[in-house]
C-alpha cells in the first residue's frame, strides 16, 4: 500500500463517530507524513549520490584517458599511421607537433617529402656516388707473383672499377700569411700586399672555423661544450664564451640575409605558421624562462608551386599574439596554423594590410580521436577517425598536382565528406554527452570548422600543418641537446642561424657550402639591395650551373 491510499483511507477514518477510531486515524497520518518526508528526502540524497557518482565516474574515466595518452606520448609509437584495430580507412599522416608542449613528438607525414631509399643490402649494383665529391683514383696493377713464367707478355682485356666511400676526419691547422714589405732603392717607394677582405676582419679565426663551429652547433645539434670537447681532442682548446661570441658575430654578418629570405617568404600568398618553446636562463635570478620561437614556413611543392620551400624562425619572450602580427607584416594571404587563440588578432578588420584569413589543422582534429578511440575504443572517434582518413585518401592521389584540379576534385569529393563529418558531430552534440575527452574534441572540431574547410575553397591550401611543424624538429632537436639560451641575443642568434640551415635543409643543399659560398660573396660587397640573390636557392642555381660546365 503506498503513501496516498493510506493517507486516503485516514481521511476516511477521521470521520468515524467513535473517538477512538478519529484518534487512531489521526496517529496514522501523523506518523505516515513523517514517513512520507523520510522516503523524499532519502530519494532525494540518493538521486544526489547517483549524479555525484556519475560525475566522479566520468572523471576517473577522463583522468585515465590523459594517463594513457600521456604513458603513449612518452613510450609508445609516435606516429598515428597504423593504430590497433586498424582505425580509419586511412592513416595517411604520421604524428605532428602540438605547439605547446608536444614539439618534441613532431614527425615526418606522408605529407611531407619522403627521404631517399638506401641500396643498402639490395644487390651488389654499383652505388653511384655524388659526382661533386673529389675522387682519389688508384690503379692496381697485378704483382709481380701474380704473373706466370712464359715470357708472352700481358695486353689489357678490360678495366673493373670499384668505388667506395671514405672519410677524413677534419683537420685544424693554422694559416700563416706572411706579408713582404718592399722599397725602393732609388726612390724609398714602398709597397705591401693588401690584406684580402674578410667577413671578420681583425679576427683571429679564419672564416672557415666560423662556419665550421656554426654548422656544428645549428646543423648537427652539438652544443658549445661539446664542440670545446671536440677541439680539445686535438690539442686546440677554445673556451665556450669565445666560440658563443663567433656565433654572435656571424649573427649579425648573416641578419641582412636573414630579413631578405622573410621578406621573400611573405611575398606569398599561402603560408603556414607554429611556434614552440625555448628556454632563457636569466643570469643573476638561476632560472629559466620559457620564451617562444615562430616558425613562418612556405612550402608549395604539394601543388608544384614554382617557389622553393623556405623558413623563417622568431624568437620573442613572450607567446603574445602581438608577435605573430609584427613577423607577418606586410603579409596578405592565407595562413595555416593550429588553434592557438593568439592568431585571431590577424583577423581583425583593422590590420594594417586587411585581415588575413585562417585555415586549421585537420591532423590536430584528428588526433584528439585518435586518442580517444586508442584509450577507451570510441566507437564515434573510430568513425571520426575512418572519415578524415578518406580525405586524406584523397589528398595523397592529388600529390603533385596543379591547385585549381587539387580544387576541383575536393569540392567534387572531399566537401561530401566533411559535411558528413560536421553532421555527424553535430548530431553527437545533441545526445548530451560533452562532459568526456570525446566531447573535448567534437568541441574542439566544432568550434574551428569555418577554418578546417577553407582547404575546399582553395587549392594551394593543406589540410594540415605539417609542413610547418617538420621545419620545427631540428630546432627542438637542438634545444633538447643545449637546453636554453644564455640571453635574448642568443636566442635570436638561434632564430637567424636555423632559418638559414632550415632553409637549406628542405631544399636538399648542403649548409656548410651555402654558408662558405655566402661569406665569399660578402667579401665581393653585394649591395643590400641585391642580398634576395644570395638566398640558398641562388646558391644551388650557381653550383648546378658550375658542375654542368
Amino acid at each position: 500500500m503506498t503513501i496516498d491510499a493510506i493517507h486516503t483511507l485516514c481521511d476516511q477514518l477521521s470521520g468515524h463517530s467513535d473517538s477512538a477510531v478519529r484518534q487512531v486515524a489521526q496517529e496514522i497520518a501523523r506518523l505516515s507524513s513523517l514517513l512520507s518526508d523520510d522516503l523524499v528526502k532519502a530519494k532525494a540524497q540518493s538521486s544526489t549520490l547517483s549524479a555525484k557518482l556519475k560525475v566522479l565516474s566520468a572523471e576517473i574515466k577522463r583522468l585515465k584517458t590523459q594517463l594513457k595518452n600521456a604513458q603513449r606520448a612518452r613510450y609508445g609509437p609516435k606516429s598515428e599511421q597504423s593504430t590497433p584495430g586498424g582505425v580509419g580507412e586511412n592513416q595517411s599522416v604520421g604524428d605532428h607537433s602540438n605547439s605547446d608542449d608536444d614539439d618534441d613528438d613532431a614527425d615526418s607525414s606522408d605529407e611531407a617529402e619522403a627521404p631517399p631509399v638506401s641500396n643498402v643490402g639490395k644487390g651488389k649494383a654499383p652505388k653511384k656516388h655524388p659526382a661533386h665529391l673529389r675522387r682519389e683514383t688508384r690503379e692496381l696493377d697485378p704483382t709481380p707473383d701474380q704473373l706466370c713464367a712464359c715470357g708472352c707478355g700481358y695486353r689489357l682485356v678490360s678495366t673493373e672499377v670499384r668505388e667506395r666511400l671514405a672519410f677524413k676526419e677534419a683537420e685544424i691547422y693554422v694559416i700563416k700569411e706572411i706579408y713582404s714589405k718592399n722599397a725602393c732603392r732609388n726612390c724609398g717607394h714602398f709597397v705591401q700586399r693588401p690584406v684580402p677582405e674578410r667577413p671578420f676582419d681583425g679576427s683571429g679565426f679564419d672564416t672557415s672555423m666560423f662556419v665550421a663551429v656554426l654548422i656544428k652547433k645549428y646543423a648537427d645539434f652539438l652544443p658549445l661544450n661539446r664542440i670545446t670537447e671536440i677541439f680539445g681532442r686535438k690539442g686546440v682548446y677554445i673556451h665556450r664564451s669565445t666560440l658563443s661570441r663567433l656565433m654572435k658575430k656571424a649573427k649579425g654578418a648573416l641578419k641582412p640575409i636573414y630579413e631578405a629570405l622573410l621578406a621573400d617568404i611573405k611575398l606569398s600568398s599561402k603560408l603556414h605558421m607554429d611556434e614552440t618553446h625555448l628556454g632563457q636562463l636569466f643570469s643573476g635570478l638561476g632560472k629559466l624562462k620559457t620564451c617562444r620561437i615562430w616558425a613562418l614556413c612556405r612550402d608549395d611543392r604539394r601543388w608544384s608551386g614554382n617557389k622553393p620551400p623556405a623558413v623563417a624562425f622568431k624568437y620573442t619572450q613572450t607567446r603574445e599574439g602581438i608577435h605573430a602580427e609584427t613577423m607577418l607584416s606586410g603579409f596578405e594571404g592565407i595562413l595555416q596554423v593550429d588553434a592557438y587563440s593568439g592568431y585571431n588578432r590577424l583577423t581583425s578588420s583593422t590590420r594594417i594590410g586587411g585581415p588575413i584569413k585562417l585555415a586549421f589543422c585537420w591532423a590536430h582534429v584528428r588526433r584528439k580521436f585518435w586518442e580517444e578511440q586508442l584509450s577507451n575504443k570510441s566507437k564515434p572517434a573510430r568513425k571520426i577517425v575512418g572519415m578524415i582518413g578518406k580525405l586524406y585518401k584523397i589528398e595523397r592521389e592529388m600529390k603533385g598536382k596543379a591547385h585549381v584540379v587539387r580544387k576541383a576534385t575536393r569540392q567534387r569529393d572531399s566537401a561530401v565528406i566533411v559535411d558528413d563529418i560536421f553532421a555527424y558531430l553535430k548530431a553527437y552534440v545533441r545526445t548530451g554527452a560533452m562532459k568526456s575527452k570525446l566531447g573535448e574534441a567534437v568541441n574542439y572540431a566544432l568550434k574551428l570548422e569555418d577554418g578546417l574547410r577553407v582547404f575546399l575553397e582553395d587549392g594551394r591550401v593543406e589540410m594540415d600543418n605539417n609542413n610547418v611543424e617538420n621545419t620545427i624538429r631540428p630546432l627542438v632537436q637542438l634545444r633538447k641537446a643545449s637546453l636554453f639560451t644564455g640571453s635574448a641575443d642568443g636566442g635570436e642568434t638561434w632564430a637567424i642561424i636555423a632559418s638559414l640551415v632550415g632553409t637549406c635543409r628542405i631544399n636538399n643543399i648542403d649548409p656548410h657550402a651555402y654558408i662558405t659560398w655566402l661569406f665569399e660573396k660578402f667579401t665581393e660587397k653585394v649591395p643590400r639591395g641585391r642580398y634576395d640573390e644570395l638566398l640558398p636557392w641562388n646558391f644551388a642555381e650557381e653550383l648546378e650551373l658550375k658542375l654542368r660546365l
